[in-house]
């Protein structure tokens, strides 16, 4: 999923946080598409197809609506569900995929698909299920013989 943030000048300013942690825009217009890193400073990241004044620009603007990015990008959930078959639920997360099986974790299995789907990724490597009031690791997903006192039914 890659919202939009704003448009404005005729360029598209959006966030796709799956890519990569690192705070960016990507912008695109009839003329090219960059990238800006956000932090720590807004600085160009790649470039295709603009020239320097329009680059100057793109700067301008993501400075001008820098709080709408922000917000654009803390929006998008870094984690997303990719399938959910008889024994599990299959989370992708930064590239990784994670697999959350039913026998370990058993409150998964019969909540409903929409509150499954709505994984968040409130700091790195922690997924939260809001609807479902379910907080997991990264650690706990890749090394479950660490972690004994899993649920059981």
């Amino acid at each position: 999923m890659s919202p939009t943030a704003f448009r404005e000048r005729g360029y598209r300013f959006f966030v796709f946080s799956r890519e990569e942690r690192r705070l960016h825009v990507h912008v695109t217009s009839g003329d090219g598409e960059a990238k800006f890193w956000l932090k720590p400073a807004i600085q160009l990241a790649n470039n295709h197809g603009y020239g320097p004044r329009q680059l100057a620009e793109i700067e301008a603007l993501s400075r001008e609506h820098h709080h709408e990015l922000f917000r654009a990008w803390h929006n998008t959930s870094a984690v997303a569900v990719t399938h959910i078959p008889s024994h599990g639920v299959w989370l992708l997360a930064h590239g990784l995929e994670l697999f959350v099986p039913y026998t370990q974790h058993p409150w998964f299995k019969d909540q409903p698909v929409k509150a499954i789907l709505n994984a968040k990724e409130p700091s790195p490597g922690h997924y939260h299920g809001p609807e479902i009031d379910i907080d997991l690791s990264q650690d706990i997903l890749e090394h479950p013989e660490q972690y004994p006192n899993i649920a059981r039914r």
